[in-house]
């Protein structure tokens, strides 16, 4: 493919370069002959270079997610970035930041001062829920534990989170699936909804009843409790959700 590229190229810097008028080719000498090909050559590997160019730049392309709850990047090609906590508002706070952060578990420091010092806090994140819904969802007792994170980068530039789906669509490509979680909706401080991993993992000793950044699975309200329609929605049933790249 390449090699027929490079010949439709060189008849045409052919036709641009040395014909007259009426298309007929002029050389004079073999001077010109090679005059020609060293120009066409040139022209052709300053070609060849741009296409070079152009493939790093999508070889390097991609896009970034955060797999809540998981310390590693899926298998299908991502790069692993960091792994970390989950963190966030406390429970009981009004204020604050409403989105979750996957904080680093190396982090480092410009200037500060130690001590509390009236500034804006974050938590790290703990979810509670009733036993037997965790046994259903995750497959073992989760209740208190705190949440770790991964942050990581595929070579597919676009990525989306789908909220009540348990696989992608057509054409696109699986990260991870799992439950839509958020703060609940009677506490003051709010939380964004993220997708968390069914393969939940635990941050080690993490197990306390700590009670400072707070998540739940979120339940449907639809039909004469919503303005969501039963079906096809299932009035409390949890939210299933997927991480999709392409």
């Amino acid at each position: 493919m390449e090699v027929k590229i490079k010949v439709l190229l060189c008849l045409t810097l052919v036709s641009l370069v040395c014909c007259t008028p009426d298309k007929r080719l002029v050389l004079h000498s073999s001077e010109d002959m090679a005059h020609l090909i060293s120009t066409l050559e040139s022209k052709v590997n300053i070609l060849e270079a741009e296409v070079s160019g152009l493939k790093a730049i999508k070889s390097t392309g991609g896009g970034t997610f955060i797999r809540w709850g998981r310390t590693t990047c899926p298998s299908n090609g991502t790069e692993f970035i960091y792994k970390g906590y989950m963190a966030g508002d406390k429970w009981n706070e009004y204020g604050g930041g409403a989105n979750n952060l996957c904080l680093p578990d190396d982090p480092t420091w410009n200037q500060y001062v130690d001590g509390y010092n009236s500034g804006s806090t974050i938590y790290g994140t703990e979810i509670e829920l009733d036993s037997t819904v965790s046994s259903k969802l995750f497959g073992k007792q989760t209740v208190n534990q705190d949440i770790p994170c991964a942050v990581c980068r595929s070579a597919r530039a676009s990525h989306v989170m789908l909220p009540a789906r348990a696989n992608c669509y057509p054409g696109w490509t699986e990260e991870y699936g799992g439950y839509l979680i958020s703060s609940h909706q009677g506490w003051k401080a709010s939380s964004d909804f993220v997708c968390l991993d069914s393969g939940l993992e635990f941050v080690p000793h993490g197990s306390g009843n700590d009670d400072d950044h707070v998540v739940k699975p979120v339940e449907v309200r639809c039909g004469t409790l919503g303005s969501l329609p039963c079906p096809p929605f299932v009035d409390g049933r949890e939210l299933a959700c997927v991480v999709c790249t392409k």
